[in-house]
């Protein structure tokens, strides 16, 4: 069931278009995360002129971004057919 008919990666440029929209969806989402948690433990202020190394930002960051990038997947699938290229016969 694909909900945009007529646009499948068939060839190199609707490929490269949708995963350009892929990644870029992907990027926006961990950017914004990442943002949101350093604000909230506070280590984007303007006060320190050293910034600190949270792993905890990075590890909740990284759990996100990997939830919705298979969500996001999941959601390409459906409305444009995409990755089905990807799956191999037993």
């Amino acid at each position: 069931m694909v909900l945009v008919h007529h646009f499948n990666s068939t060839n190199l440029w609707k490929a490269f278009i949708l995963n350009s929209i892929l990644t870029s969806l992907l990027i926006l989402i961990a950017i914004v995360v990442k943002k949101r948690i350093d604000l909230e433990l506070d280590l984007d202020s303007d006060d320190s002129n050293q910034k600190q190394f949270n792993w905890y930002g990075v590890t909740v960051t990284l759990l996100i971004t990997f939830g919705t990038s298979l969500l996001a997947y999941l959601i390409m699938y459906v409305v444009f057919g995409f990755g089905g290229g990807m799956l191999s016969k037993p």
